[in-house]
């Protein structure tokens, strides 16, 4: 809808107060997808998201729709806050989460709640609220130390949200990136690349970081880094980099390299997995393994191996 169905926000302003409760809400909802600046929607949303309205799937496109307001939205945020550290269902928690960001909650008290869903059982809740206190930036630094506390968490996933969210506040993220920077997995150093890359211009404290990572035995952190580096950063950084690279072309050289084809494979050699090496968090698992006659009537076996993370490797 958006600007072109404005001419009917005169009307939803009437049928919002209708004496039927599901009829305010249908205008509240239509409302907050034309013209979010319509304060009038955000109390009949905070009572469709409490549940006063029969039906789950009107309680989520409320609790959805909240986030359009931004600002507005503020009288939202306790009702948001018990939905995200509450017993609701994992999928409302996440969508709690990612409305507080949009809303930009208000006081200290408001942030350590929100932060307290950092231990949350499940990662997925763990991540949005990562991402939700990015959404403070740059306004809020008082999010930044819980941010860190997210790179403690065991899973890559909520720590690659935590960097990404850390770059939105620009110089004072600087510390928490260095740390990000060497975290074991390699998705959450490319996650602090992107977060340099993010930030424009680039803090002049990022040069050391960076420098560090040319370095890293991953190529897109070395390479984005690199790139980073040579938008005006000077330093010696840079043969050592080439080295490196040289180094990795050699290491990462293509499969028939280190595959005799002189040689007959066993069974458990040809079935094994591909392991996982500086670029690919994931080993290739065999997907299939299926027989093959060759023109001389040879039969010979066809494997193709399948990851999370680079392309299939078929191999007769």
């Amino acid at each position: 809808m958006g600007s072109a169905a404005k001419p009917a926000v005169p009307d939803l302003l009437k049928i919002i107060q209708d004496p039927e409760l599901s009829v305010q809400l249908q205008a509240a909802l239509a409302l907050a997808a034309i013209d979010p600046g319509q304060a009038q929607a955000v109390p009949i949303l905070i009572k469709a998201a409490s549940g006063s309205f029969a039906g789950s799937n009107e309680t989520f496109r409320a609790i959805v729709s909240l986030g359009s307001f931004g600002r507005l939205a503020q009288p939202a945020v306790p009702l948001l806050l018990n939905l995200l550290c509450g017993s609701a269902h994992a999928s409302t928690r996440v969508i709690a989460a990612g409305v507080l960001g949009k809303i930009r909650i208000g006081s200290d008290s408001e942030l350590e709640i929100m932060a307290r869903a950092l231990k949350d059982s499940d990662r997925g809740v763990r991540a949005a609220v990562a991402g939700a206190l990015g959404q403070l930036a740059p306004d809020t630094p008082a999010a930044i130390p819980f941010l860190l506390q997210a790179f403690h968490d065991s899973e890559s996933w909520v720590r690659m949200t935590a960097a990404d969210a850390l770059g939105k506040f620009g110089a004072a993220a600087l510390p928490g990136l260095t740390q990000a920077s060497r975290d074991d997995d390699i998705y959450v150093r490319q996650a602090v690349v992107e977060s340099f890359r993010a930030m424009k211009p680039l803090p002049s404290g990022a040069a050391e970081i960076l420098t560090r990572m040319v370095d890293d035995s991953n190529t897109e952190v070395r390479e984005g880094s690199a790139y980073l580096l040579r938008q005006g950063i000077q330093g010696d950084w840079e043969a050592g980099f080439k080295r490196l690279e040289q180094e990795h072309n050699v290491a990462g050289a293509p499969k028939g390299a280190y595959m005799d084809q002189n040689r007959l494979y066993s069974k458990d050699e040809i079935i094994a997995s591909i392991p996982a090496d500086a670029d690919h968090k994931y080993p290739l698992e065999l997907e299939y393994l299926i027989p093959f006659s060759g023109s001389n009537g040879v039969q010979l076996p066809v494997t193709l191996h399948r990851g999370k993370d680079r392309g299939d490797l078929q191999v007769i």
